[in-house]
């Protein structure tokens, strides 16, 4: 998946590595706004991955849990990151 600018930009603000969010892609839920798709793990899913990526999570769970990854599939760009703080999401 390919960074655009502002992606990178965002990245770098809020402390997001390129493993974690490759990570959040390939295992994450997906939620479909109108042209992009939003990703996130939650403790449930997480809990459950644990046995396939153990070593990568204990290292890396609370960015994880903390990290929305919104992405484009048709054009294989990422297009920002969002840190979620515990706060509500609006999904549209």
């Amino acid at each position: 998946m390919e960074n655009t600018i502002h992606s990178a930009a965002r990245m770098q603000q809020r402390g997001a590595n390129d493993e974690v969010v490759s990570f959040i892609l390939k295992y994450g839920s997906r939620h479909n706004t109108h042209e992009h798709q939003k990703f996130y793990i939650n403790k449930k899913k997480l809990n459950n991955l644990r046995f396939k990526e153990k070593d990568f999570i204990r290292k890396n769970d609370k960015q994880i849990l903390k990290t929305i990854v919104v992405a484009n599939l048709k054009s294989q760009k990422l297009i920002t990151i969002i840190k979620n703080e515990n706060k509500r999401i609006r999904w549209n």
